[in-house]
């Protein structure tokens, strides 16, 4: 292998493990999700009926990107109620109770930061 080639290499390779470093999740708001402590969580279709304590509430509902604080979704109204799920961990899985009175899970994929989302 060249030099030139050599660099050109070294550079993509730099460029991509730059990139991939940053541990923030930027806000998806093609996909449903809920953000709970500062977390960034997912919406599934999969449902449990193993909830265990009441960790909250969802503070907002919101329909447009933007930057926002507190626990909010796209998907779920104010009000609605969040919930621990039994045998699962806080920062993995929470579950959420919507309007019939189904718990939905949603997963963790990682820290919300408010300053992406504009």
């Amino acid at each position: 292998m060249n030099k030139v080639s050599f660099y050109i290499l070294s550079c993509i390779l730099v460029l991509f493990a730059l990139t991939g470093c940053n541990a923030e999740k930027q806000t998806d708001w093609n996909s449903n999700f809920v953000v709970y402590n500062n977390n960034l969580y997912e919406v599934t279709q999969e449902k449990s009926d193993a909830v265990d304590k009441e960790i909250g509430e969802i503070d907002k509902y919101v329909e447009h990107e933007g930057s926002y604080d507190g626990v909010f979704s796209n998907k779920f109204k104010a009000g609605s109620k969040l919930y621990t799920i039994k045998n699962k961990d806080l920062d993995e899985v929470i579950a959420v109770k919507d309007e019939n009175g189904d718990y939905v899970v949603t997963k963790n994929t990682g820290k919300y930061d408010a300053k992406e989302s504009n």
